[in-house]
């Protein structure tokens, strides 16, 4: 099979590494992968420095999480009794293996998610490992160094087969990946141990002085296999590298040991004969490709810094599509998939995006493995208890802000929920040409205040997008109660004199406005002046002098300028007062609501004209 098994980054700790990573999500539906809905996805930005070039892989739009193990829903975080691996020989068969001892498989993976079911179970044995080569061989690896294998691997168990795989020394040998030609018997699996091929319908064990840990194991054909290796005896400060093979099953001496310039190898996947892909747990590492990979170190080359935290798994169902799971999680699983349609080149060849977990807070949340079907663009990823399915199809990004002084959120199928608690989900990967719906909840209090491009000339509370491009669409939402504040525009406000007594002037104070909402304002404003004490038999006066009401119409945001007038009657009375301050209320009227408020202007200063 065109894939990695398990993968081992220290001694005794499993990794699964199988698999392929990648964003979004497709909700199952009957019919056609095609028509399958995205669920989730949390677009990511494109590695590396600068756009993606052309050669970037087509976004990988994954399922939701269908239940394929009713039977360990919980799997323990202790023993990883739930689903290790998953290996695909075609869209007819996929197969996985479960730390509990049961082997599940599915003739039907791609339409019918509910078509798994169990084939096998040895509650007894540790299932590590599953490859199935056609839809005729499955082999699986235990952790005991048992090899259970079916000529019928959709069959009921009697159709599956135990036999012991013994190391050099005599006892049962401990490997956890394996791989087997396509259309083939021969097979090999690897783990702490070394390595063992198929030889006629038994096995053959060796290892390698100083290799502590074969890592992963590719088999493109019968003529080549490359495996892994890390943790060994450094040579010139390099422990990693791959041991490979153009007989499988020649035995020990047909193997070649090489070690390359790269440190912390943890899978391989050899699509065909003339390219491997294998990464790496190191930063400054990331994926190593070869196109010779028998032509020794100077064949390897290290094409991108490394992407993808601690990857746990990686499957390359052909030249043209790669894909590596990796995220924060380490050997416990990912939640991210890198993938790319030209793997040997650069960092902008790789996207990334991100798989639904089956729980947020629980051990199962995160995908340990995946096979993708030999030359196709579809992969099937498992974690602790599910399976999920992806497309690597042409797809835009869509983007969704939420914009106002109020509070509310978007939702849309497939995947948008914004803002979401604990995860912000405003942003997705959708199928090219797709429809997305998005509609709007206003909280309490608060009220949708409309959509930004591409649905701007709409009223309504639903936005329909249509992916022909990338889209960004924000949706505002104000407080039902408008809310507005005023000020003078000068500090300080010169109230002019009248030039003789016959006459009083009326005089006008400069006012700004400004409201987060459309409302219609009605200002009334009071003066209140106090007469000075002149002598300590005659005590201050007080007087309030009522302005009319003065009505302004105020756009949301836009400082409104308007003069209120002072009456003469206010002017004469306060040339002879001082202490004058203005309270001024105010009732603003908005579309969804009301409120009054008042504001007390900075204290009035009289003075000569």
């Amino acid at each position: 099979m065109r894939e990695v098994g398990a993968a081992l980054a220290l001694p005794g700790v499993r990794r699964s590494v199988s698999g392929n990573r990648s964003g979004g999500s497709w909700c199952w539906a009957a019919g056609k992968l095609a028509r399958l809905v995205l669920s989730l996805a949390c677009l990511l930005a494109v590695l590396g420095a600068g756009a993606p070039s052309s050669e970037a892989a087509s976004a990988m739009l994954w399922s939701a999480p269908q239940l394929i193990d009713p039977a360990n829903p919980t799997p323990s975080i202790d023993d990883s009794l739930g689903l290790n691996a998953v290996s695909c020989a075609s869209s007819s068969l996929c197969a996985a293996v479960e730390g509990a001892g049961s082997i599940l498989t599915s003739t039907d993976p791609l339409e019918d998610p509910g078509s798994w079911g169990t084939a096998y179970t040895n509650s007894g044995d540790f299932l590590d490992a599953v490859s199935c080569p056609s839809t005729l061989l499955c082999v699986a690896l235990t952790s005991s160094g048992t090899v259970v294998t079916s000529t019928d691997p959709t069959d009921e168990s009697s159709t599956w087969t135990a036999s012991t795989i013994q190391s050099q020394a005599g006892s049962n040998a401990a490997y956890n990946v394996i791989s087997c030609a396509p259309n083939t018997s021969t097979c090999v699996a690897g783990g702490f141990d070394g390595l063992a091929t198929t030889i006629g319908s038994g096995w053959q064990a060796f290892s390698f002085p100083g290799l502590l840990t074969i890592t992963g194991i590719s088999c493109p054909s019968a003529s080549l296999c490359v495996a892994t290796f890390s943790d060994g005896q450094p040579v010139s400060g390099n422990p990693s590298g791959v041991i490979t093979s153009t007989d499988p099953n020649g035995g020990q001496s047909d193997w070649t040991v090489t070690y390359l310039p790269v440190d912390g190898l943890v899978g391989v996947s050899c699509p065909t004969v003339s390219l491997c892909v294998a990464d790496s747990n190191v930063f400054d590492t990331g994926i190593v490709t070869s196109t010779n990979p028998t032509g020794g170190a100077g064949a390897w080359s290290a094409v991108n810094a490394n992407p993808f935290g601690e990857p746990v798994g990686m499957s390359c169902a052909s030249p043209t599509l790669c894909v590596v799971l990796g995220g924060e999680e380490g050997r416990n699983g990912g939640q991210e998939a890198y993938a790319s349609t030209n793997p040997t080149a650069g960092p902008s060849a790789w996207n990334v995006s991100s798989i639904e977990p089956s729980s947020v807070t629980t051990y199962n949340q995160y995908v340990i493995s995946v096979s993708c079907l030999p030359g196709t663009s579809t992969c099937v990823a498992v974690d602790r208890k599910n399976v999920y399915l992806a497309n690597a199809v042409p797809a835009n990004a869509l983007t969704v802000a939420v914009a106002g002084t109020g509070t509310g959120q978007v939702s849309g199928n497939p995947g948008i929920i914004c803002p979401a608690v604990p995860i912000e989900e405003c942003s997705n990967l959708l199928p090219a040409g797709s429809t997305i719906t998005l509609d709007e909840t206003a909280f309490v209090d608060q009220f949708f205040a409309g959509w930004s491009s591409p649905c701007a000339k709409t009223t309504a509370t639903v936005c329909s997008v249509t992916m022909s491009d990338n889209e960004t669409v924000t949706a505002t939402f104000d407080h039902d109660q408008p809310h507005c504040s005023i000020e003078p525009r000068h500090s300080t406000v010169l109230l002019k004199r009248p030039r003789m007594r016959s006459r009083v002037s009326i005089d006008t104070l400069p006012l700004t406005v400004t409201c987060d909402q459309d409302v219609r304002l009605v200002l009334n404003a009071t003066i209140t002046a106090t007469l000075h004490r002149r002598t300590k038999y005659r005590k201050a006066r007080t007087k309030r002098i009522t302005i009319p009401p003065v009505r302004v119409t105020v756009k949301s945001a836009v400082a409104k300028k308007f003069t209120l007038k002072l009456p003469s009657v206010a002017l004469a009375y306060l040339r002879r007062h001082k202490h004058e301050m203005m309270l001024i209320a105010m009732d603003a009227r908005g579309a969804h609501g009301s409120k009054r408020s008042s504001t007390t202007l900075p204290a009035l200063q009289s003075g000569g004209a």
